[in-house]
């Protein structure tokens, strides 16, 4: 039998419901932003990221909410406000831990898939940084050189304006 009123219990429960809720659809949008990555697809890639701002934000609030709940069960329970779902699942009837151990379950799974979705995203993105840095630095050599880039292909020409005072000519 559970040592815990039910009402504290039950509040624990929606408030970890609510938050892994909103941890699938960060997971969901997290997969959004690795497909706009992969296809170059910076409006989708935007979209994505908004959308995860304003969940971010939420989550903020789930995760206090929770803190709440779990500090006011510890001061029921005489232990420290920093006990972890695991040492509170010892107080609970098997029925409520079970929920609880299934909900701490999925969280965990999620934070995994979300952290490897989001290594994954951050190494997209630094390697698109390397092509883009790359081809600055091409375009930059055929500036110094005199050469050019036209619809009619490359060329070299004196009669060309001098580039001081150019956006990609960092020296001028």
């Amino acid at each position: 039998m559970s040592t815990l009123p039910a009402s504290n219990l039950e509040s624990l429960h929606q408030t970890l419901t609510g938050e892994i809720e909103d941890y699938r659809q960060l997971a969901m949008l997290t997969q959004q932003e690795r497909v706009a990555l992969q296809g170059g697809n910076l409006d989708d890639l935007i979209c994505a990221i908004q959308k995860k701002e304003g969940l971010l934000t939420r989550l903020s609030q789930w995760e206090k909410a929770r803190q709440q709940v779990m500090a006011h069960i510890a001061a029921l329970l005489k232990l420290p406000a920093t006990i972890s779902m695991a040492d509170l699942l010892a107080f609970c009837d098997e029925g409520i831990a079970q929920k609880l151990s299934v909900l701490r379950q999925e969280f965990l799974t999620l934070s995994e898939q979300i952290r490897g979705l989001s290594q994954g995203n951050q190494l997209l993105l630094q390697t698109e940084l390397v092509r883009v840095d790359a081809t600055i630095n091409y375009l930059l050599s055929d500036v110094a050189t005199g050469s050019y880039h036209s619809p009619k292909g490359a060329g070299n020409s004196a009669s060309r304006l001098p580039v001081a005072g150019h956006m990609l000519n960092w020296q001028a």
